[in-house]
């Protein structure tokens, strides 16, 4: 009995038919059902790209796994990874503003956006939409959102190219009443010429004689 658990890890099915009689009669054991979980498992086929060094006889005597970043001694210099760009817009609530892709890679291939892991969709232009991707490839907000803040990747063949830090923030409208402010105006004015007048004419009694 220790040998099956063992086997099976402590997972052994109630109605087996190597388990002791006396177990699968037992009362609770008669009422349960029997249960049957089917997994499948799916192995990713490998997309590294390897490289091999063979000698006159046909062996392998060295071998470079190029997408882990390891390199043969006889291969070229690897070009450099492009840098990613990076930057931070502000856009006011209920505004229209446009994200474009930061980055280049310099390949003729168009970009895809990103939030995260998910991909937008391509959006066309209609009249109702507020939220669209134009000829461009930018991402045109028509009307803000505090929702629509975000961090938005643009892709290059699987590549990332930059990203977009969108910060929404809320329309503050200084509102005055001018007729307060022209009193306002009105009295600092006052004040300073009052200022100016007095020491002006201390400084023409200290001068007489």
């Amino acid at each position: 009995m220790e040998t099956l658990l063992y086997v099976f890890q402590n997972k052994l099915p109630c109605k087996f038919r190597y388990i002791p009689n006396y177990i699968r009669k037992h009362i609770i054991i008669k009422q349960r059902k029997i249960e049957m979980m089917v997994k499948y498992c799916k192995k990713n086929c490998s997309n590294d790209v390897v490289f091999e060094v063979y000698n006159k006889a046909g062996k392998i005597i060295e071998s470079a796994n190029n997408s882990a970043s390891i390199y043969s001694m006889i291969q070229k210099i690897p070009s450099l990874v492009p840098e990613v760009t990076r930057t931070i817009l502000y856009g006011t609530i209920n505004k229209k503003i446009q994200i474009k892709c930061p980055g280049n890679l310099n390949i003729e291939t168009p970009i895809i956006w990103k939030i995260g892991i998910k991909i937008l969709p391509f959006i066309k232009y209609h009249s109702n939409s507020t939220i669209f991707i134009d000829s461009r490839m930018r991402i045109v907000f028509k009307k803000l959102k505090f929702t629509d803040s975000n961090i938005y990747s643009c892709w290059q063949n699987n590549q990332l190219a930059g990203t977009v830090k969108l910060i929404v923030t809320g329309e503050t409208e200084l509102k005055l009443n001018y007729q307060y402010m022209m009193f306002g105006t009105i009295a600092i004015v006052s004040v300073f010429i009052v200022v100016i007048w007095r020491v002006l004419k201390g400084k023409t009694r200290f001068t007489k004689h």
